[in-house]
């Protein structure tokens, strides 16, 4: 298992739309940090995958998974049809 250290963190509020800017400070930082290696969310990696990223700099994600705890499932998802009132009518 290898381990890493947070070199810098840029903090971008939630359901941020990505710019080119963005991405020419994200680059930025990288080189005064001396690091190539991006660390995002899968929400965030799929809005910066549609720009235009430098070469030297690898973006990585954080998938994103749903667990249910205690088969919960099928109970959470009557509990959503029915919010959404969906075969009830």
């Amino acid at each position: 298992s290898r381990q890493f250290d947070l070199q810098h963190h840029l903090v971008f509020g939630d359901h941020h739309d990505y710019t080119p800017a963005n991405v020419a400070q994200i680059k930025q930082t990288c080189e005064a940090f001396r690091i190539h290696t991006v660390l995002t969310t899968e929400k965030d990696f799929v809005k910066l995958a549609a720009l235009p990223r430098p070469a030297d700099v690898h973006f990585f994600y954080v998938p994103i998974a749903v667990y249910f705890l205690f088969e919960e499932e099928k109970s959470f998802q009557t509990r959503l049809l029915q919010a959404f009132d969906y075969g009830t009518k």
